[in-house]
């Protein structure tokens, strides 16, 4: 114990002087929002401790990001450190957390002074990403002025038996006012990348797991809850459960498409078409919990496109292109019905809506059929979920006694992940090329004994490689349409 508390004390010293922004420990991405750590200033910093003695097969990844957040400092220690709040923090980004063992649990309230032993695994949305687990020591300290710190380190000692090795990381919170602070994070681990995808090497390395994600999600989270609580106090009625159970479902929707998606191990899928290419078409499955003969496939693949992250983002979310290449939408018009909530720091770009499906001669509601969205746009990474809903079904849930409807909702959802292709020459996002992961879910039945009918898997691919196509023809020749540029100055 006496080993633990030191090794916890000499992190949370590090983490205090690496959460400084500035000086020679952080080199700024440009347009990026978030610094990469100096390995040869830390090196000099830290000694022989530092992460500089890389595990042989292993890589060093380190990055600090830091933003305002719509929460008071309070909340945001109590969803961090307790590990069921902290997946639905950060829901698409950590499919599980665990505290396995509490070392110290303060007398007082709060957390200051609580030492716990978690286990965590965070995912990026593609079967070519190896997901994350990660063992490590999670302490809290309240600080001067307002300000708590929650460190995180691995007490193994880096042999490389793990395939993630957590160096002193954490957050930094410091109390602004009553409904606000502002949160610095450090993510830095030492990581055996074993697997990766080729495709997935050159976005910017700390994109997929790094600070800035960890950043966005919690500002997003954080503006949603407000948001909420805003509607909340000014609705005459105080009528939100639906809203509320909505937002709820829409988070499950993000983690039920991440934990499809990214949770199954890449030995769990069967290669369809162009395997090791971009071309690269996968194809699993997962049978339902009851007993019946029903399976849930997933089906996934990633490609380039040569349009910038921030234009792609807009012009999957352009209702009027939607009917082009959503073969949900099968050709009619959408409308936004509602958006249900919004980041209030955010704005547009990051919102929970319900669109409806039109029929371009009449005008009228195509049948039932509703459409539930979660997007959300950082410049380090953008995503789009959604899944249809009857509108039966939607109603019921909106009905403000109906609060238990979220448990009862089965919703196969079909998502994009967005990576920006690194060009640091106009920032990150604004220009280069943008890395799409798409995957969709749907329910089939099985052949008894065999798994998939070959038939339903040669279907699913099928239409996974022609709705490739078609966003790829769509998004590309509608770039120039909806986005025209501004010459420069001196071409006027």
């Amino acid at each position: 114990m006496d080993a633990i508390a030191e090794l916890a004390q000499s992190a949370m010293h590090e983490f205090v002087v690496l959460s400084e922004a500035g000086g020679p420990l952080w080199m700024p991405v440009p347009g990026g929002s978030f610094d990469v750590l100096n390995n040869m200033a830390y090196a000099q910093t830290f000694g022989a401790r530092s992460s500089a003695n890389v595990i042989l097969g292993f890589m060093t990844e380190a990055t600090r990001a830091d933003d305002m957040v719509m929460m008071d400092a309070k909340r945001i220690v109590d969803y961090i450190m307790d590990s069921e709040c902290y997946t639905s923090f950060c829901p698409g980004l950590v499919t599980s957390a665990n505290t396995t063992k509490v070392y110290k649990w303060p007398t007082s309230a709060g957390y200051n002074g609580a030492m716990h032993l978690v286990t965590v695994e965070t995912v990026f949305a593609s079967p070519l990403v190896p997901s994350r687990k990660c063992t490590f020591v999670r302490c809290c300290r309240d600080m001067q002025n307002g300000t708590v710190i929650i460190v995180d380190v691995s007490l193994d000692n880096g042999d490389g038996t793990v395939k993630c090795h957590k160096m002193p990381s954490g957050v930094l919170v410091r109390s602004l006012n009553s409904d606000a602070s502002q949160v610095t994070v450090i993510e830095h681990v030492q990581v055996n990348d074993t697997g990766l995808h080729e495709l997935y090497r050159p976005t910017l390395s700390g994109l997929m797991f790094g600070a800035r994600r960890w950043v966005s999600s919690i500002v997003r989270q954080s503006a949603r809850l407000r948001d909420l609580f805003i509607v909340s106090k000014s609705a005459s009625n105080g009528n939100t459960n639906g809203r509320k159970t909505l937002m709820k479902i829409a988070d499950g929707l993000l983690a039920d498409y991440a934990s499809g998606i990214a949770a199954v191990p890449g030995s769990g899928w069967t290669i369809l078409r162009g395997a090791g290419t971009e071309d690269d078409i996968r194809i699993t499955y997962r049978k339902n919990n009851d007993d019946s003969n029903n399976a849930v496939v997933s089906v996934c693949a990633s490609f380039h496109l040569p349009v910038p992250l921030k234009v792609t983002f807009d012009l999957l979310r352009n209702n009027l292109l939607r009917p082009k290449w959503d073969v949900l939408v099968n050709g009619n018009s959408v409308r936004e019905e509602v958006a249900v909530c919004k980041g209030v720091a955010a704005g547009i770009d990051d919102v929970v809506s319900i669109l409806h499906l039109k029929d371009p001669p009449t005008g009228e509601n195509r049948d039932n059929i509703m459409i539930l969205q979660n997007s959300g746009y950082d410049v380090s990474g953008a995503f789009m979920v959604y899944c249809p809903v009857n509108i039966q079904l939607m109603n019921e849930i909106m009905i403000p006694s109906d609060t238990a409807q979220s448990n009862k909702v089965s919703l196969y959802p079909t998502g994009f992940h967005l990576l920006p292709v690194e060009d640091t020459a106009l920032g990150l996002g604004e220009g280069g090329a943008t890395l799409v992961t798409v995957g969709f879910q749907i329910m089939l039945k099985l052949a008894r004994g065999t798994g998939l009918y070959p038939r339903s898997a040669s279907t699913a691919v099928g239409l996974m490689a022609e709705n490739i196509a078609t966003i790829k023809k769509t998004l590309t020749n509608s770039h120039p349409i909806f986005y025209r540029r501004q010459p420069p100055n001196n071409l006027i």
